[in-house]
């Protein structure tokens, strides 16, 4: 699976989920015991409950997203946890393919 995403310059690029990526994001989802509970509402309501639940619980897989950030953005993982929290999940959320992933992952 392919997702087109925006680095932190607005440039696009594409983050591949390789099995090394989705098992970071299944140990973030897993780590945060994210559960979406209306996965039938429409985008924006799931992607607001997603985005809620994520900034709430992100302390619980911190190491795992910095890890994840970093492979996505491209920066080091010490750089990592300067890239802005809300752009980040955006740019994920705001990507059909992506919340769609991530809708059928955490129901």
């Amino acid at each position: 699976m392919i997702f087109n995403i925006k680095n932190e310059n607005g440039v696009g690029g594409i983050l591949m989920l390789t099995i090394g990526t989705g098992i970071k994001l299944s140990a973030i989802i897993d780590k945060m015991e994210l559960k979406i509970d209306n996965p039938e509402g429409t985008r924006a309501e799931v992607g607001a409950e997603f985005i809620i639940k994520v900034v709430s619980k992100a302390h619980k897989a911190e190491a795992e997203i910095y890890s994840l950030v970093a492979e996505v953005k491209g920066c080091s993982i010490q750089d990592a946890p300067k890239v802005d929290l809300m752009e980040f999940i955006g740019e994920l959320s705001g990507n059909p393919d992506v919340a769609n992933f991530l809708k059928s992952a955490v129901k």
